[in-house]
C-alpha cells in the first residue's frame, strides 16, 4: 500500500491493509507477510505485524563498457 504525501496520516493505508487482512481471514488464511518501508512501520504495528528479519537489496554495478 502506498499513499500519496497529501493524503497520508488519515488512516487510508491502515483501512486498506485491514480490509485485505479481513478478506484473507474470511478465506481461512492465518498467516500474512509483508515487506515494508520504515514509513509504514506504525501502520503495520497497529495491525500486530512484527519485524522478523531484514531484507537486503542487491544491485549489480553498472557497466562502463
Amino acid at each position: 500500500v502506498a499513499t500519496r504525501m497529501a493524503f497520508r496520516r488519515r488512516g487510508l493505508g491502515l483501512a486498506l491493509t485491514r480490509a485485505a487482512l479481513d478478506e484473507a481471514r474470511s478465506l481461512g488464511l492465518t498467516t500474512a507477510t509483508l515487506q515494508a518501508s520504515e514509513e509504514g512501520r506504525g501502520v503495520y504495528a497497529q495491525l500486530d505485524f512484527r519485524a522478523r528479519c531484514q531484507f537486503a537489496e542487491y544491485r549489480p554495478a553498472t557497466s562502463h563498457e
